[in-house]
């Protein structure tokens, strides 16, 4: 029994059009991340801690994030501040910065980790 060409050319398109689908389609979607900005602590003059909890939408923490604070100060442009962030475990990150002069600065904290969308909490503080 010999298969006709126009058999072997439908084969071929719709295995090649089964292939493209399923390259286009994403099998993982980003899961939403939850941070909650859990304390401020202002240990010393124009230095900060700020504690953030990372958790999935189940409450589950999420380690091995990347947490990066980013410090404006919203009446004058300013250059980068001086931070450091320290990842604690169980979804807990402290981040120290430190302040260059009083006023009132803003602190942005934007996580990242793999299969979250990021997130993203603003605080203003008084510096004194």
């Amino acid at each position: 029994m010999r298969v006709r060409p126009f058999f072997w050319i439908l084969l071929t398109v719709v295995c090649v059009g089964i292939l493209a689908f399923a390259a286009t389609v994403s099998v993982h979607n980003a899961v939403p991340m939850q941070a909650r900005i859990d304390q401020v602590a202002e240990v010393a003059h124009a230095s900060t801690f700020v504690r953030l909890h990372l958790t999935d939408p189940e409450g589950m923490p999420i380690d091995q994030a990347s947490v990066i604070p980013q410090v404006s100060m919203p009446a004058m442009p300013m250059g980068p501040q001086r931070t450091s962030v320290q990842a604690l475990g169980q979804g807990i990150y402290l981040a120290r910065i430190s302040f260059s002069m009083s006023g009132l600065w803003k602190i942005d904290i934007i996580a990242h980790a793999d299969g979250f969308t990021p997130a993203r909490q603003s605080l203003q503080l008084l510096v004194t």
